[in-house]
């Protein structure tokens, strides 16, 4: 499993694995989309790994498992983003840590040494489900490591923050993801061209296709100008209905309007102002606004 940047990260989590000083909880905390699960899901494989060596085998196993997400002893916990015509900002509930967390660390492992939990997107636990999670992380069961992975710290529980070992992240440097994508065999080129600073924003905008994207957003643009609002309306409701991408892209579709957006702005054709007001549009997405809403105002 490739990483990209961040190698601080790396030596701290190695250096507590050579150590033996493998605490038994972990907060991952940085900026949206710099890799802070892959992150996790390669520590759990050096944790688990049948070699034993300082860094996974990768052909184990436990590793070969962990890397398809099939492994039993080591669990993701994972908000969904989407719910009917709405992207709705999603929770993780009590029932959820109760029945995937606390019942679950009660067990021994069934194949590995340990067994471990990763909590993505943990700022979105109720507090109900982190006052229940607080009690296994103060009394964790024998071979139980909870990894919490988050770019909002503030949205967790004082109490919750003081049981986890924290491990801070950055944004990527462009000369590390260049190497990253070449090594993964990404065509690099026009990727590139949106770097934000972070790694997951790339792997979407590859896997929805740059020219893909770059196609719908030059329609929706024509029939705006020409005035052709029956050709507008219908591709934002197309993209609202899912037919043109999954509706887990949407998100990156706007991202891509917004660096078209900042394109604008750097040429002058729009103003500062202009600007902070798509971003808000962008925003208000995760304000459980209508897609449909959100689409149509970042154009007009």
């Amino acid at each position: 499993m490739l990483l990209a940047g961040n190698r601080q990260v790396k030596e701290i989590l190695l250096k507590d694995f050579k150590e033996g000083r493998i605490a038994s909880s972990y907060l991952f905390i940085g900026p949206e989309g710099v890799g802070k699960k892959l992150f996790a899901v390669w520590f759990a494989k050096l944790l688990i790994c049948k070699e034993k060596g300082e860094v996974p085998c990768g052909r184990c196993s436990n590793c070969l498992k962990v890397e398809k997400g099939i492994h039993p002893d080591v669990i993701v916990i994972e908000p969904e983003i989407e719910e009917g015509k709405k992207l709705v900002v999603p929770t993780i509930k009590i029932d959820e840590i109760r029945e995937l967390v606390v019942n679950q660390s009660n067990f021994k492992p069934w194949e590995a040494s340990k067994r471990i939990f990763i909590i993505d997107e943990a700022h979105m636990l109720t507090e109900e489900a982190q006052n229940l999670l607080l009690k296994t992380l103060e009394e964790p069961p024998e071979g139980v490591i909870i990894i919490l992975i988050t770019h909002l710290e503030g949205n967790l529980l004082p109490t919750v923050l003081s049981r986890l070992r924290k491990v801070e992240f950055g944004y990527i440097k462009k000369e590390e993801v260049e190497s990253f994508l070449r090594e993964s065999l990404f065509d690099s080129g026009k990727l590139l061209d949106y770097f934000d600073g972070t790694i997951s924003w790339l792997f979407k905008l590859n896997e929805l296709g740059i020219d893909k994207i770059s196609e719908i957003f030059q329609r929706i643009n024509e029939a705006r100008m020409s005035g052709d609002w029956h050709e507008f309306f219908d591709i934002i409701e197309r993209i609202a209905r899912g037919d043109f991408f999954e509706r887990k892209f949407i998100t990156c579709f706007l991202k891509y309007i917004l660096f078209e957006k900042r394109k604008l702005l750097k040429k002058g054709l729009i103003d500062e102002k202009d600007y902070k007001e798509y971003l808000n549009f962008f925003e208000s997405l995760y304000k459980q606004h209508d897609v449909r809403f959100v689409l149509t105002r970042m154009f007009l």
